[in-house]
């Protein structure tokens, strides 16, 4: 029975049995709603579109075609619209698209649409939002693919995202990491709680856990390098825990390394733990301030040390020094042999203290500054040779003397000799 009917006090549009309702346009079905004991099925679209015996809650919002039919099989699940699209989850969606499938057991997950793209059998609470051919595989658990082409979370990849891009891929057993995009990228198995934020054909590879790796083309964390960090670039790799690399063809092989390489197509390796090293074929700058305040201290190639500003018109306070003075206090100043704690190195040198004591130049009685280092010398070397022209006019003044009492003696001895003859 069916029709616009009163029964007790509601009014109904509908069957007063338990057989499936259909709305027809010229005979052709454009809405099916079939009853349960559950929660009835309400299947729109093209005719074929179906939902599975015994399935409560199920929702075909539209879409289909003559061989390419929308199916739930899946209590509460839904399929928005689109053509060949497949939910055989429970409380799974597919928005829309083609061909693209949600397999049994992937409870409560997702694919906003795109076409050809998977979640595959107990991959729980998992999303595809859209694009083609992406796949989260068997029993991955709460992970997302955004969009691209070509992209999979491998199986029990746990709580892992793919943003886009193609052909990218997140290893099994690997948790909480996160490929953003670009293209042929990967994190593999164990590589967990790591970032690789896009470029190409970039590799985080197994165990190396909290890693990151920025973008740039063919860089590679290697196995169990855990909190390493790839900036950029092309060719890097490091291999070691706590390290960093960036530009062309860095190779870290320690811990704890800092380690940038520049333009040049050569490899540039780490040499020891816990280093920094750079390789700068155009020099090394480091500058503080802005305009007239402007510090640089540089090191050029071909230079054999490094460079700091001395330039007369960006200093001030201007006073000369009394470099006899100056010498006078470097001579007090205590020298000794020794080697900073932990390290057998020796050297040989003032005491910040005593230097300062002498030559209170700044605020820190704990540090030298080069600078002053070669101002002292200078002025020292000035004063000892204020010391030697003194020291030599008095010897020449005796000279003299000396010189002209020895012609005198030699004129009386002239005159002695002759007055004899």
């Amino acid at each position: 029975m069916s029709g616009n009917t009163n029964i007790g006090s509601t009014n109904f549009l509908g069957t007063a049995d338990n057989n499936a309702m259909e709305v027809r346009v010229n005979s052709a079905r454009v809405l099916r709603l079939e009853p349960n004991a559950t929660c009835p099925n309400l299947i729109g679209g093209y005719a074929g579109n179906n939902a599975a015996a015994n399935t409560a809650g199920a929702a075909v919002g539209g879409g289909g075609a003559s061989g390419s039919v929308n199916s739930v099989a899946g209590n509460f699940a839904t399929i928005g619209g689109g053509v060949a699209n497949v939910v055989a989850a429970d409380g799974a969606t597919i928005g829309g698209g083609r061909t693209n499938l949600i397999q049994s057991g992937a409870v409560s997950s997702t694919i906003g649409g795109g076409e050809a793209s998977t979640i595959q059998s107990n991959a729980n609470q998992c999303t595809v939002a859209g694009g083609g051919n992406n796949t989260i595989q068997t029993n991955c658990q709460y992970s997302a693919i955004g969009g691209g082409h070509g992209n999979a979370c491998w199986q029990t990849a746990l709580s892992c995202v793919i943003g886009g891009g193609a052909g990218n891929t997140i290893w099994s057993n690997t948790t909480y990491s996160t490929i953003s995009g670009g293209t042929a990228n990967n994190i593999e198995n164990g590589a967990s709680s790591s970032t690789l934020a896009g470029g190409q054909m970039n590799n985080i590879f197994p165990n190396a856990q909290y890693a990151t790796l920025s973008g740039g083309q063919g860089n590679s964390i290697q196995p169990g390098s855990s909190f390493a960090i790839i900036a950029g670039g092309s060719g890097n790799s490091v291999a070691g825990t706590y390290s960093f690399a960036a530009g062309r063809q860095a190779t870290v092989n320690n811990n704890g390394c800092f380690l940038w390489a520049d333009s040049q197509n050569a490899a540039f390796n780490s040499a020891a733990n816990d280093e920094v090293a750079f390789r700068c074929q155009g020099g090394v700058r480091f500058t503080s301030g802005l305009a007239g305040a402007n510090q640089t201290i540089a090191w050029v190639p071909g230079g054999a040390g490094w460079t700091f500003p001395s330039d007369r018109n960006t200093k001030e306070n201007i006073s000369p020094v009394d470099a006899r003075s100056v010498l006078d206090k470097l001579s007090q100043l205590p020298l000794n042999e020794w080697n900073y704690k932990g390290y057998p190195q020796r050297h040989l040198g003032p005491m910040a203290q005593d230097f300062h004591a002498q030559f209170p130049l700044n605020d820190s009685d704990t540090t030298l500054n080069e600078a002053d280092l070669h101002g002292v010398a200078l002025a020292a070397i000035q004063g000892l040779n204020q010391k030697l022209e003194e020291e030599l006019g008095r010897v020449r003044a005796e000279n003299a003397q000396l010189q002209h009492r020895l012609e005198r003696l030699e004129q009386l001895l002239d005159a002695r000799n002759g007055g004899a003859q």
